[in-house]
């Protein structure tokens, strides 16, 4: 029972991942303003164009400390999340890596009560612009 619980934690841990990196990067990449807060509860604010009709959209990023795990809001919703039997924690770093064209790495880092190391996700994403590719590692 053990083995099948640990096995069922590691693949909501790697699909949690996947979902979080998968987000932050498409929206890193086509964001037309980025604000990057750094420190213990880092958080990304930025705007982008959405939809057939580009409006632009406000997208805010941010990580919030529960009592037993962390987890990644995107506009105040949850991103990542946990549950009874497999709690989960998500966390996010991310740095400016280069201005022109601007790169940033992103690190995030998976954890459950049931899994001994962490996964950790860690990836280059360049902001696009006219021309330019999205780059990740």
């Amino acid at each position: 029972m053990k083995s099948a619980l640990k096995e069922i934690a590691y693949i909501e841990l790697r699909s949690q991942l996947r979902l979080a990196c998968e987000s932050i990067c498409q929206d890193i990449a086509h964001a037309e303003n980025i604000q990057i807060t750094a420190g213990k509860l880092p958080e990304i604010h930025l705007t982008r164009y959405l939809g057939q009709e580009p409006h632009l959209q406000y997208i805010s990023y941010r990580q919030e400390e529960m009592m037993w795990y962390t987890r990644i809001y995107k506009n105040h919703q949850p991103l990542t999340d946990g549950n009874y039997f497999l709690p989960t924690g998500i966390s996010f770093q991310i740095q400016s890596v280069k201005q022109k064209p601007a790169v940033y790495l992103l690190t995030i880092t998976a954890n459950s009560l049931h899994i001994k190391k962490p996964l950790v996700l860690e990836t280059a994403v360049q902001k696009l612009s006219a021309g330019d590719a999205l780059v990740t590692q």
